[in-house]
């Protein structure tokens, strides 16, 4: 019986080992493309501040 539960844990356990690259690279990937989204977003943020206020200063603008 202990046998059978031991080969059963171990069997689970190279399943899931088949999977942590992939695992590990879908998480690497979601980390780079939300990093990717949210410097965007901050650069978007700081261009429009500089040109409102280059803007605001400029009274011929």
């Amino acid at each position: 019986m202990h046998l059978l539960l031991l080969a059963t844990a171990a069997e689970a356990e190279s399943a899931g080992a088949e999977f942590a690259p992939y695992i590990a690279g879908a998480i690497t990937a979601s980390v780079f493309i939300i990093s990717a989204i949210v410097l965007r977003s901050f650069r978007d943020v700081a261009h429009r501040s500089a040109g409102n206020a280059t803007t605001a200063a400029d009274p011929h603008h």
